[in-house]
């Protein structure tokens, strides 16, 4: 029988650790906030006026 976690088994969770950091840290589209989307012009804040994220 295995193991059963909260999170399921813990082999999934190492298994998509890297998608999941890899999807997160991916910046998007040209001038659009990492964060909310937010498009942000390229000479605009250094800080995204939404939700505050750095560019």
């Amino acid at each position: 029988m295995t193991k059963r976690t909260r999170t399921g088994p813990l082999e999934s969770v190492h298994a998509s650790t890297e998608r999941a950091v890899e999807a997160v840290t991916t910046p998007g589209a040209d001038g659009e906030c990492p964060q909310c989307g937010l498009e942000v012009p390229e000479q605009g804040p250094p800080m995204c006026p939404r939700c505050g994220a750095p560019r």
